[in-house]
Parts: structure tokens; C-alpha cells; sequence
């Protein structure tokens, strides 16, 4: 059998070619499209909530928790159903006794409160001493759901508050089935019941001096 011998020029080329392919893979040149290697570079990074505002959203879906809880204990003298009303303030309203307060409806930075409730409501109700009205026009933050019952346990939205944010609307929401959650905005609105609309959603009522677009 014959044995070949590889001039050396030969060998010295096949050598480069060698180091400079090795290379180009290394860099990734042979398996990156034009144009990726700065992909996502442009993309803008999602703006994130305060800390502040993070505890007001916080704030707020606790107090969201507690209608709620109170709403079930509502439903168990009142033949395993959630109070009604034309408007959340009628609705919500039947619970102030059972609460012994307003506080919970009260929303911070709510536009549905107006400049005479903007520091929270006057906790007066038809039992309370001195004996006011509950929840009247201002003294509440929540739109809320009729026609729900207790045993509903679905993801469906019985309560609902919108608040700002230093980087937009955000909405809390609490579920007939007791869970939340607190959902980015898609539209403009201070009013679940725009949100909701498949829902017999009511707004609260607009107390002196609000502006709730």
C-alpha cells in the first residue's frame, strides 16, 4: 500500500482553516439570525407598582376580604342569600351593623368619596351612637355584584374597586368563591360595572364634590 505525505504548506492551511471556523462557532455566527444578537434590547421594561402603592392595593383587598366574609355571614340569617340594592351604597349598606363600622368601604384615593368623605366616612349608622345613614352617597368605594348566592363558586367578580397608581388604573377584585386578585387595567374607567359588563354589577354613589370620570 502506497503512504502519502501532506506538504506542509498544505498542512499549515488546513490548520488555519480549521482555527477560524472554530472560532466563527464559537460566536454563534453560524446558527444566529441576522439581527438577534440585540434582540430585545428596544423592549421596554414594564413599569413596577411603589411600595406605597403596593400597600394600599394590599390595604384595600384586605378590607375587600372582610365585606366579603361578611357578606357569607349576611347570607346565613338572611335564606342563603347576599343583600340586593339599586346601587352598591343600598347593597353594602346592610352590612354596616354587622361590621360596627364604615372603614372598610372606604377606598384611599377614591374618587367616588368627593371632598366630604375624602378622609373616610363618619362611621354613623341607623344603630350607631349618635345614629346617622349608612353608607350614604361618598362613604363607599366598592361596586358590587347582585344576584350572587353563597353557594356560587365561581371565579366571578362580586366586588370591585379601582384605584391609581403611580403606573396606572389597577383593579381589586374579590370573587364569590372568596379568592382576589389585583388585575391591570384595559380600559379607562373609574366604574367596575364597565369592567363587568355581563355582570349585574351597581357602582357606589358619587358623594359631594366627586369626579369619577
Amino acid at each position: 500500500m502506497k503512504s502519502f505525505t501532506v506538504h506542509p504548506i498544505f498542512s499549515t492551511a488546513l490548520i488555519l482553516v480549521s482555527v477560524v471556523l472554530l472560532s466563527h462557532c464559537d460566536k454563534g455566527g453560524g446558527d444566529q439570525p441576522p439581527g438577534d444578537s440585540n434582540s430585545g434590547a428596544n423592549v421596554p421594561k414594564k413599569k413596577e407598582l411603589s411600595q406605597l402603592d403596593k400597600a394600599r392595593l394590599a390595604a384595600a383587598e384586605m378590607n375587600g376580604k372582610n365585606i366579603y366574609l361578611t357578606l357569607k355571614n349576611f347570607s346565613f340569617g338572611n335564606n342563603e342569600q347576599f343583600p340586593e340594592g339599586k346601587d352598591a351604597n343600598e347593597a353594602l349598606g346592610q352590612l354596616v351593623d354587622d361590621l360596627a363600622s364604615e372603614a372598610p368601604f372606604y377606598v384611599r384615593n377614591s374618587p367616588w368619596h368627593g371632598k366630604k368623605f375624602e378622609k373616610g366616612p363618619d362611621s354613623r349608622w341607623e344603630f350607631s351612637e349618635p345614629p346617622g345613614k349608612a353608607l350614604e352617597a361618598g362613604e363607599n368605594g366598592w361596586s358590587y355584584t347582585n344576584g350572587l348566592t353563597p353557594n356560587n363558586e365561581e371565579k366571578t367578580p362580586i366586588l370591585a374597586t379601582i384605584m391609581d397608581t403611580e403606573v396606572g388604573k389597577r383593579c381589586v377584585v374579590i370573587f364569590a368563591n372568596g379568592e382576589s386578585e389585583i388585575q391591570d387595567m384595559e380600559i379607562d374607567t373609574y366604574r367596575p360595572s364597565e369592567l363587568f359588563p355581563e355582570l349585574k354589577m351597581v357602582d357606589p354613589l358619587q358623594g359631594p364634590g366627586a369626579d369619577n370620570g
